[in-house]
């Protein structure tokens, strides 16, 4: 316990003394977006835009 007060203050003191120029941040850089389109029988979105529709054929609310 007196060990870590003591680092505590120690590191307390070190940037009071040095200031907080000797620090750099360095900001992470965003990931690039990448954009992969998927083909169509591999896209779930598109599957089921096809499966409302083919329902929507079917029941008659769309005409084809």
């Amino acid at each position: 316990m007196k060990k870590a007060v003591v680092l505590m203050g120690v590191c307390l003191a070190s940037l009071g003394l040095g200031g907080c120029e000797n620090l750099t941040w360095v900001e992470p850089k965003p990931a690039k977006e990448v954009n992969q389109p998927q083909i169509p029988e591999q896209d779930g979105m598109v599957q089921d835009n096809e499966r409302i529709l083919e329902e929507a054929r079917r029941d008659g609310r769309l005409n084809r």
